[in-house]
């Protein structure tokens, strides 16, 4: 199940924009069933979770008659862990989250536009798969890190040439 409520509001002739937004997610996890292996392993329970994740996004354009834009947003997501491995060991982590941190500025006329962002990932675990028993579960946090330049040229009126970059 899950419920989302968003606001986008705008200062300075719309010269300043700031959304926010919140999500709530909740996760049940309900099994009944085995495994075979050597042995045979009986799955039978029921866990439920939930999460917020909130969302943030500011955005400033100065000007009127340069089209730039400055910008940082923050968002999270979540993953939840395989219903096996959830019921196999109830006390672990069942949903894991990713905080996204992006920060950049981008120009946009008529004939060019360009974007460079920065960004930063920070995963609460990160998702792996075991090959044993077939199922998912969490490990330790990670952290990534990047910065992305894309670009597009208009050369005529129906041909561009875009491209673009990005360094994680």
């Amino acid at each position: 199940y899950a419920g989302y409520v968003q606001n986008d509001i705008t200062f300075f002739d719309g010269h300043l924009r700031i959304e926010t937004g919140l999500r709530w997610d909740y996760f049940s996890f309900d099994v009944k069933g085995f495994e075979l292996s050597d042995t045979e392993l009986i799955l039978d329970g029921k866990e439920s979770d939930s999460k917020f994740q909130p969302k943030l996004g500011i955005a400033y354009s100065p000007f009127e008659t340069f089209p730039i834009t400055f910008y940082g947003n923050y968002g999270r997501g979540i993953s939840s862990q395989d219903a096996r491995g959830v019921v196999r060991k109830p006390d672990a982590p069942k949903i894991a989250t990713t905080d996204f941190y992006q920060f950049g500025t981008s120009y946009n006329s008529n004939r060019f536009s360009g974007v460079f962002t920065g960004f930063l990932i920070d995963r609460s675990n990160e998702q792996i798969y075991i090959p044993d028993d077939g199922s998912i579960e969490f490990s330790d946090p990670s952290r990534s890190y990047g910065i992305e330049f894309r670009g597009s040229a208009r050369i005529t009126k129906k041909l561009s040439i875009n491209g673009g970059l990005t360094q994680v």
